[in-house]
């Protein structure tokens, strides 16, 4: 679930990585080139190196930020769009009804305002949804997405919460503070000095005094990918915090299917499952679940007794040999959806 979202989001924060890398590696050569007749006038139209990297600075905390927030709308977009497989809109909870009326409440004032997120809704299309949701008449009911994302500020990290508490999801601070990439964060950049509430705040003070005020503290190269690290963890971590919250209701009304656990792990992404009750192929993908983790992996290789299969049916317990795109944990439960 959301893989194609996840993909984009890396993505983006890995051109921006290369931005940085390049752009500091090009003002070097232009301040220590020879003086090359081409690089004389190269060197002469290049702003000074003090107002290149500011504004490095602010391009990459602006769009390390615009990734971060357009990867929250969308995904909780994405969410509220599979709501309708997963519950009929009567058995959403009370809290859900209620956020949801007072979000359509607030969206509708909204309307007709020069505000570029509003700016393409219809009175007419808002109450349509509002009214074939509560009234049952569509099964395949619309969720605007706006009317749960309501909120002007930034998307520290009690907003964040705020915002899937509306949908549902609660805990998700904890979540986010005690996920294995988060913690990596912290441990390894941070040397445990720090926390992930805190960072975001600091990395949102960045954004906000790069984007509308008067730049005092410009970072350098190696603080500036520590950003695209962290922004890279904590959407990673986002992402298994919905797998899992959806992964769980599926369960729950048997669309997904708990077919075994992970029982043994080994370098370049090779373990052991024992498996029941599935069909397993080359390329075949699978969700991996435990309590901090859910994600998705894809079979590159299986192996039984050694030997090489393409394709097996497993029916009673069955230990496959398994090299997937990624590595898997100790534990983790293999999950298939139907």
């Amino acid at each position: 679930m959301f893989p194609a979202l996840l993909t984009k989001v890396l993505q983006q924060v890995d051109t921006v990585r290369r931005s940085i890398e390049t752009t500091d590696e090009a003002r070097n050569l232009l301040s220590s080139a020879p003086n090359l007749a081409e690089l004389a006038t190269l060197r002469g139209k290049a702003p000074s190196s003090t107002d290149w990297r500011i504004y490095d600075h602010c391009a990459a905390l602006t769009r390390l930020y615009a990734i971060y927030e357009n990867f929250v709308q969308e995904i909780v977009g994405d969410l509220l769009s599979i709501l309708p497989t997963l519950f009929k809109y009567a058995d959403l909870p009370n809290s859900f009804h209620e956020e949801h009326r007072f979000g359509v409440a607030h969206v509708l004032q909204q309307v007709g305002k020069t505000a570029p997120r509003y700016r393409s809704l219809s009175t007419e299309d808002i109450v349509k949804d509002y009214y074939e949701a509560v009234s049952g008449v569509a099964a395949n009911y619309r969720i605007l997405p706006l009317v749960m994302l309501r909120s002007e500020q930034n998307l520290r990290m009690n907003i964040l919460e705020l915002i899937f508490n509306r949908i549902g999801i609660s805990g998700l601070s904890e979540w986010l503070a005690r996920h294995r990439l988060t913690e990596d964060f912290i441990h390894g950049i941070r040397g445990n000095q720090n926390t992930i509430e805190a960072e975001l705040t600091s990395f949102i003070q960045y954004r906000n005094e790069a984007a509308h005020g008067e730049v005092v503290n410009v970072l350098g190269r190696e603080a500036l990918l520590e950003y695209c690290a962290f922004i890279d963890a904590l959407c990673q971590a986002l992402y298994e915090a919905v797998n899992h919250w959806v992964l769980g209701w599926r369960l729950a009304i048997g669309t997904a299917v708990d077919i075994g656990e992970v029982t043994e792990t080994y370098s370049n992404n090779i373990s052991v499952a024992i498996v029941h009750d599935v069909t397993v192929d080359i390329g075949a993908n699978f969700f991996f679940v435990g309590e901090r983790y859910a994600y998705r992996a894809m079979v590159e290789n299986i192996q039984i007794l050694d030997i090489d299969q393409q394709h097996v049916v497993v029916g009673e317990n069955q230990e496959l040999g398994l090299k997937t795109n990624v590595p898997l944990k100790l534990g983790a439960r293999v999950i298939a959806l139907k």
